[in-house]
């Protein structure tokens, strides 16, 4: 059931000529971005109305989830350099977590992951260090938050102890 509709759903969009997607490129300081534009999006209804059924939310979340998946825009030239400042906080915070205080990791994953989200939603979009700082900031990130259950455990275990 559900293979079908993900059938139906690139059918429609590679198929059919009225829901085609007509990819559009464009450059900014030399980062190649595509752009998918609005029209490419289909309604849950009409959905409903070609399968001849209701829709499951399941469905609808999953049709949701690929519209919003979909850039109906390249990215502006901020939007770039906020994905790549992103990064290099990811990598500072993720530092800062392992040096000062451990819950310093917790916003510094939250930036790593965003920076990487927007390179897998527009490739080429991180500089090659951005990216680098955004693996390496996931990484100390982590590192941190262990750090910080094992403080978490030693403060349990003090607490059964003495408590």
């Amino acid at each position: 059931m559900k293979r079908t509709l993900l059938h139906l759903i690139i059918l429609l969009f590679i198929s059919t000529p009225s829901y085609s997607i007509r990819l559009e490129s464009s450059k900014v300081d030399g980062v190649t971005s595509l752009a998918i534009p609005t029209s490419s999006r289909i309604p849950h209804k009409q959905v409903q109305a070609l399968t001849g059924r209701k829709l499951t939310l399941i469905e609808k979340i999953g049709l949701f989830l690929l519209h919003r998946n979909l850039r109906t825009e390249p990215l502006t030239e901020a939007q770039i350099k906020t994905a790549n400042s992103n990064a290099t906080l990811g990598l500072v915070f993720g530092i800062l977590s392992i040096i000062v205080f451990p819950l310093f990791a917790i916003p510094g994953l939250i930036l790593s992951n965003k920076a990487f989200f927007t390179e897998k939603v527009n490739p080429n979009t991180l500089t090659k260090g951005s990216l680098n700082a955004a693996k390496a900031g996931r990484i100390t990130s982590w590192i941190g938050i262990g750090l910080l259950a094992l403080i978490f455990a030693f403060i349990l275990i003090i607490v059964a102890a003495y408590g």
